[in-house]
Formats: C-alpha cells, structure tokens, sequence
C-alpha cells in the first residue's frame, strides 16, 4: 500500500508543480517548414479559377506563405515589369524559394500568352509530385540497403543464441 501511495505520488507531481516558462523558445524566432510547391501551385490554381488575376494571386499568396517579395513581384507585374525582371525581384542571394520556379514557369505562358494556367499549374503539380514520390523512393532504397548490415550485425547473434543454441543443446542431452 506504501508503494502504490509513493507511484500516485510521483504520477500526480507534474501537474500539481507550477508552470515554467521557457525563455529560450519565446527569444529565437519562430521557423517554419518548407512550403510544398505542389500545394502553391494547388492555390494559385484555386484562385485563378475563382477569377482572380495573376498578380492578385501571387498577392494572396504572399501573404499566406509569409513571402513579402513574391507580394514585390505582384506589384511589379501590375507596373508593367517584365515577367523575369519581376521575378527577379524574389531571388535573395541568388536563392529563391524552392516553389518559385515551378510556379514562375506554370504562369509564364498564361502571363505572356493569354494561355489558360488551369492545365498549366495541374501539369506542373502532378510533376513534382511525381519527382518527390520518386525521391523518396529512392531514399527508401538507399535507407534498406544501409540497413542490412546492422541488421544482421543484430539478428545474427540473437539468431543463433535463441534458435540453434537451444537445439544443439537440447540435442546433447538426448546422447
């Protein structure tokens, strides 16, 4: 009964404790994950098919990536800038973000060309989805290759101490 009252204890401890902050988390800036360009070009085509307009688009999707210099290309496009004058506009350091190109090459025709970017941005998504699947396709390979070895560093003792020793032993002691 005195051990069962300690584990209550010592289970109940962590809420009955005040709350501490973390000043760490509150001073580093808050970092979020890649966006996939499949789903940027998913949206551009959401809103192109509502009616917006190209520049008005890439206005909205400034703001939902948290991207100010793709709402930069927006307002240069509106200027009357050239499409890869524009997009230049997005490159920092010489490095853009990774959906830039993909959504830059899918519009391109629409801006230039009056092309309809329905079948543009579909193509390109259902592309680089394809390319990420093949990518991780590949890691899966490589990763199960790499993971022979140590497998069989690990199974191979415990193979032979809980399947053949137990036979072998029981064996001798029929003779």
């Amino acid at each position: 009964m005195f051990y069962l009252a300690i584990w209550i204890f010592l289970g109940a401890l962590p809420w009955s404790l005040p709350q501490r902050s973390c000043p760490e988390s509150a001073a580093s800036p808050k970092r979020t994950a890649p966006i996939d360009p499949a789903v940027i070009l998913d949206l551009a085509n959401a809103g192109l098919a509502a009616g917006s307009s190209i520049p008005r688009v890439l206005s909205a999707l400034a703001t939902a990536c948290r991207e100010p210099r793709l709402a930069q290309v927006s307002r240069a496009l509106i200027f009357g800038v050239s499409w890869e004058l524009a997009w230049s506009l997005l490159r920092q350091n010489s490095q853009s973000p990774e959906w830039a190109r993909y959504l830059s090459q899918a519009l391109e025709p629409a801006w230039k060309d009056g092309v309809s970017p329905e079948a543009l941005l579909k193509g390109t998504g259902i592309r680089v989805r394809a390319e990420k699947d093949q990518r991780a396709r590949q890691a899966a390979q490589k990763l199960s290759v790499r993971l022979v070895v140590p497998l069989g560093i690990c199974q191979l003792p415990a193979f032979i101490l809980l399947g053949i020793v137990p036979v072998i032993l029981a064996g001798l002691e029929e003779l």
